[in-house]
């Protein structure tokens, strides 16, 4: 964990299935009310549970005009998404950087 400015960088674990997906959201609701971006650059899984909770996260932080991102997010996890009928925007995540 890490802090730019007043946000919090949080660094999740590779392999976000349902067994994290209590601690992601105890993690999150520890930091209410403040900034907080997640750093997804390890992560290869993202299971419908963590998924959850990050939509809701999202969606509360959203709510309370509190900055909530999601850093570092692979193309691979981005087109997982789909799927589910979500767009990476959705749970917070920015776009793709991609070099030209």
């Amino acid at each position: 964990m890490t802090a730019t400015d007043d946000t919090t960088l949080l660094e999740v674990p590779p392999k976000l299935k349902s067994a994290e997906a209590q601690p992601l959201h105890e993690m999150l609701a520890d930091r209410r009310g403040r900034p907080v971006a997640l750093d997804f650059a390890a992560v290869t899984q993202l299971g419908t549970q963590c998924l959850q909770v990050l939509a809701a996260a999202h969606q509360t932080w959203q709510a309370e005009g509190t900055p909530f991102e999601i850093r570092n997010m692979s193309d691979e996890i981005r087109d997982g998404l789909l799927p589910c009928g979500l767009q990476p925007a959705q749970i917070g995540a920015k776009e793709a950087q991609h070099d030209a």
